[in-house]
């Protein structure tokens, strides 16, 4: 077989995509991938004999269309040799997944940004719209019939018996 014809959209591959589902996939991966026929069962949820007679039928069906691949062990080399050109087509290099990987960081990076920004925004908005509302005109109001005596300035002490410092100290003058 050429290799045009060992190729996914090639005749073996049309061959292979035509197979039912479950001898395609017991074909993939004992004779694509090389796992044993118990592996292969484990990963189909099989027993191994059925298993077994999947990956038979899917031989007969193909040795039909390929009569050149009477030999079941050169259809198992073409089959190999089929799912390794289309493992290695599909591989992204590593410098595709890397600009990848870097796109989706920077995506993320400025959607957290966006999003810390937009919370803060909302934050402040709420923060503004339920301030305390304070009266600045006008005198203090008055408390049970008294005015609002501010505090004395500090360094004075308005304690019983002193005198404020607003006051002359009076002195007696006894026997004048």
């Amino acid at each position: 077989m050429t290799r045009d014809a060992l190729a996914p959209n090639g005749p073996m591959g049309t061959a292979i995509l035509r197979l039912r589902p479950l001898h395609r996939r017991t074909l993939v991966m004992c004779d694509g991938l090389g796992l044993t026929i118990d592996e292969a069962a484990a990963e189909l949820e099989a027993s191994p004999a059925a298993t077994r007679m999947r990956l038979l039928h899917a031989h007969a069906a193909l040795q039909e269309q390929f009569p050149d691949c009477e030999d079941v062990s050169r259809l198992r080399e073409q089959v190999r040799a089929l799912v390794d050109d289309a493992a290695s087509a599909t591989v992204p290099t590593a410098g595709a997944v890397r600009a990848e990987s870097e796109r989706r960081t920077r995506l993320l990076t400025r959607t957290a940004v966006g999003a810390v920004a937009l919370l803060s925004g909302l934050v402040a908005a709420s923060m503004l719209s339920h301030a305390p509302q304070h009266e600045t005109s006008g005198p203090h109001p008055r408390v049970h019939g008294h005015s609002h005596v501010p505090a004395a300035p500090h360094g004075t002490s308005r304690a019983r018996g002193g005198s404020s410092p607003a006051e002359p100290a009076s002195t007696s003058t006894a026997g004048t």
